[in-house]
């Protein structure tokens, strides 16, 4: 799995219990009375939707669909990807739907928002994480919410001061010690699109917060998915195998294929590959940097 799908599976997980509160706060839609819609369309060609729910809209008192997708980079197919979803929705339920794309990159969203043809208008709406104050998410009570501010804009707030801040704001308002843990690991991932995971890493380090690594969603892929060709004996041993082969005699260049193969495959954060592959976090980075430059 890349690093794209562990994005989204973090929104598609936390949409569930923030949702109301994102078509709120985000797309100024109350809605009431909100029930679950299946998110698969039957059809030849299956696509699943990210979020879909039929409500009673709170101004209007009128029934109608919501829907959201959730975007980590632009795609250029993404007008005729939400017009297929209005089409086939509206004609299951032949409501009003409102649409929205929640952009999670960087830069602004490129890609095309509308469809226009001789019989045919059509648009959805896209909503820009970078452009929201991030102090809307930490405000929040839920940690689904609050580790979004990581990807709002920080209004020219020092970075780790602010990661300082959300992170404290979870470790004050999640009781919870397996929910905190998650939220941390879901905060670590995430962060990953701002390039801000060694900040987080070292924030994390410096504030005494720890979580298993076991229950690192990225750990549990390298399970199943090993670092290069799966490792049925177990993640450590499959590690173990590619640092042997690209460090155990000090060759420079093969530690640093080791490295980046590491850093491609997705499952791991910077601390963890330098922790396996006993190199500096910094050496990690450079990796990382020459990665992003070959792009």
């Amino acid at each position: 799995m890349n690093q794209h799908q562990d994005y989204d599976k973090i929104f598609k997980e936390n949409i569930e219990k923030i949702g109301a509160s994102l078509l709120s706060k985000l797309c100024g839609l109350e809605l009431q009375d909100l029930e679950p819609v299946t998110t698969t369309i039957p059809r030849t060609l299956e696509r699943r939707a990210d979020f879909v729910r039929l409500g009673v809209n709170a101004k209007t008192m009128e029934r109608m669909l919501s829907h959201i997708e959730f975007q980590a980079k632009s795609q250029d197919n993404m007008d005729s990807r939400m017009l297929f979803y209005y089409s086939l929705y509206y004609e299951m339920f032949r409501l009003p739907i409102r649409q929205y794309v929640i952009y999670m990159g960087m830069g602004n969203w490129t890609a095309p928002t509308q469809v226009q043809h001789n019989n045919l208008i059509f648009s959805y709406e896209v909503i820009s994480l970078n452009t929201i104050d991030y102090q809307l998410f930490i405000d929040s009570e839920s940690p689904e919410e609050i580790i979004l501010a990581i990807l709002a804009d920080f209004k020219g707030e020092r970075k780790d001061k602010v990661i300082k801040k959300i992170i404290a704001c979870l470790k004050d308002k999640t009781k919870n010690k397996r929910r905190l843990q998650k939220s941390i690991i879901q905060l670590e991932i995430l962060s990953n699109l701002r390039k801000l995971q060694s900040e987080v890493i070292k924030n994390l380090s410096d504030m005494s917060i720890n979580y298993d690594i076991k229950e690192d969603i990225r750990y549990q892929q390298g399970i199943q998915d090993g670092v290069e060709r799966g490792i049925e004996k177990g993640l450590h041993e499959g590690i173990e195998q590619g640092i042997e082969q690209g460090i155990e005699q000090g060759d420079l260049l093969r530690a640093k294929k080791v490295v980046k193969k590491m850093l491609l495959k997705g499952t791991f954060s910077l601390q963890e590959i330098a922790d396996l592959a006993e190199v500096s976090i910094d050496f990690v980075v450079e990796m990382q940097n020459e990665i992003n430059a070959a792009k």
